[in-house]
């Protein structure tokens, strides 16, 4: 039975190269969070320097890992750019992560049917990344801040899943985002729901 299970890991990491931990984080970013920036990447990892994150996401690249969408408009730089991870770079990612690439697509949603209505909306999907990369920004420039302040958790639509009961029935909450945030000795945890006015009054009042 032991060897029967060496044989699957083995057979499911074939061709999975070993990762440093930077490419392994970068890669956990982009199955949580599809579609994140150059731009905004380079704030979210905080990589000690811009072209350490880029030559990381051109790594991924080069490996089949990761892959890109051109922006709208403008010329075409690793800044502007909208990465996802590939069916390759959620095989490797499952090793580092001891699962079944069938549970890492499960665990984040990366179905393709949902990536590509995160494409279809990329400007929704753009504006809630941005949101937290907005607080993480803030922070850096608050005049002498207090250690650990700041943006302390991010989750991003498919993390930030819950089910709960009401009136004896299961629901379900689906928010764009979850996120953390502590000012002083202060926490405060919140969902993010972000009104693009694309979505019919009834349903966003159900929501």
């Amino acid at each position: 039975m032991r060897t029967l299970l060496n044989k699957k890991r083995a057979d499911r990491n074939r061709g999975c190269p070993a990762l440093q931990s930077r490419l392994v984080n970068l890669l956990g970013w982009l199955a949580a969070k599809p579609f994140l920036n150059g731009r905004q990447l380079v704030v979210a990892c905080r990589f000690a320097r811009i072209g350490y994150s880029l030559e990381a996401l051109a790594s991924l690249e080069r490996q089949g890992l990761a892959s890109h969408l051109a922006g709208p408009g403008g010329p075409d730089t690793p800044l502007r750019r909208y990465y996802q991870i590939t069916r390759r770079g959620i095989n490797a990612l499952s090793r580092h992560q001891e699962a079944t690439a069938k549970d890492i697509a499960k665990r984040y949603w990366l179905s393709p049917r949902r990536l590509a209505l995160l494409v279809r909306a990329l400007g929704h999907t753009e504006a809630c990344h941005q949101f937290f990369v907005d607080l993480i920004v803030h922070t850096e420039k608050v005049r002498c801040p207090v250690a650990g302040q700041g943006l302390i958790l991010w989750h991003g639509e498919a993390e930030a899943y819950r089910r709960y009961r009401l009136d004896g029935l299961d629901r379900a909450l689906r928010p764009d985002a979850f996120g953390g945030y502590r000012s002083g000795a202060q926490e405060s945890f919140f969902f993010l729901e972000w009104d693009s006015g694309n979505m019919a009054a009834a349903r966003h009042r159900r929501k």
